[in-house]
């Protein structure tokens, strides 16, 4: 009788390697999010820039513009002081 063989998802590690066969998962690390944005220095001008904001789960990119005004980041669309702890900005994506 041949010996059965283990699955790529019980394996150790093996949820991320078949996701990653499968072309679900593309996990990136912290310090490869953070390369693509600025993070040493706040915008020149008050002009709309993507946000990454982090917190105890990770990072995330908001699903809106922003502006530095005042100190402050804010929604461009609605005009509300962002809470969330920002991590870095980038120029929009035209």
């Amino acid at each position: 009788m041949p010996e059965p063989q283990s699955s790529p998802i019980s394996s150790h590690g093996g949820e991320i390697a078949k996701a990653n066969q499968l072309g679900l998962a593309q996990l990136t690390s912290l310090s490869d999010r953070m390369a693509e944005f600025v993070v040493d220095r706040l915008p020149d001008d008050e002009g709309p820039v993507e946000v990454l904001c982090i917190d105890h789960n990770g990072t995330y990119l908001l699903p809106f513009l922003c502006r530095r005004i005042s100190g402050d980041w804010i929604n461009t669309r609605t005009g509300e002081r962002i809470l969330a702890d920002v991590a870095g900005w980038r120029p929009r994506e035209r």
